[in-house]
């Protein structure tokens, strides 16, 4: 017997994806899922550390096709560190850590402890680490000072993520995401240069990979 549903996918040609050749349509893009993202950001999901560093992971990576720099991480011997990367962009490095646990616990004072003692022992690095506003604030003493140790220190800073930090974080990953999984047909690298050159779509994030604000003039 012949299968009509397979015979109709056969021949019915697949709708044609969203063509996207100019940066006006990139940003009607990004216009369109920033609203997303906006509209879902009070329902808060589970914020994990990992989820979180994966995706700065696949942004840096991206990044790395229109300006070449090295992804590692740091050890200290066998201590547990937050979840980091060290982005090496000429003769500067950014140490970028998420510490989203649970802030009455030793895991939570013990990391940032760790982090902090990167901290000294790499002077000439700049290192944030950050931790959404929505979730639980560090209230205990001894998570506090050492928070307060983190932010006074030169090179060194304790970032609560904001909810335009979180937009813009989801939104670069997202864009990235579907541009690999062939969702939005539009190339990479003219995508990223959007928000490296667009006031409007940069973000202070994007400096950390070596990215200075350089704006486009609006046409």
């Amino acid at each position: 017997m012949v299968d009509l549903a397979k015979l109709y996918q056969q021949f019915l040609p697949e709708p044609p994806k969203l063509q996207l050749h100019t940066s006006d349509n990139i940003i009607e893009y990004l216009t369109r899922k920033k609203a997303e993202l906006e509209q879902q950001y009070s329902n808060l999901p589970i914020i994990s550390d990992y989820d979180d560093m994966g995706k700065l992971k696949t942004i840096a990576e991206a990044f790395n096709h229109i300006k070449p720099m090295r992804l590692t991480q740091y050890r200290l011997g066998k201590r547990v560190l937050p979840e980091h990367i060290v982005v090496e962009t000429g003769n500067k490095n950014y140490v970028m850590g998420f510490l989203q646990l649970d802030p009455s616990t030793t895991s939570f004072t013990s990391r940032i402890a760790n982090f902090n003692e990167l901290v000294s022992l790499h002077p000439h690095d700049r290192f944030g680490l950050f931790r959404d506003e929505r979730i639980t604030q560090v209230r205990g003493k001894v998570g506090k000072e050492r928070v307060a140790q983190l932010n006074n220190s030169s090179n060194g800073s304790f970032i609560l993520f904001s909810k335009q930090d979180r937009i813009y974080l989801d939104l670069t990953y997202q864009t990235i995401i579907d541009i690999q999984n062939r969702d939005l047909d539009v190339d990479l690298e003219s995508a990223l240069k959007v928000f490296i050159t667009y006031q409007e779509w940069h973000h202070w994030l994007f400096s950390m990979f070596g990215f200075a604000k350089s704006f486009a003039q609006a046409a």
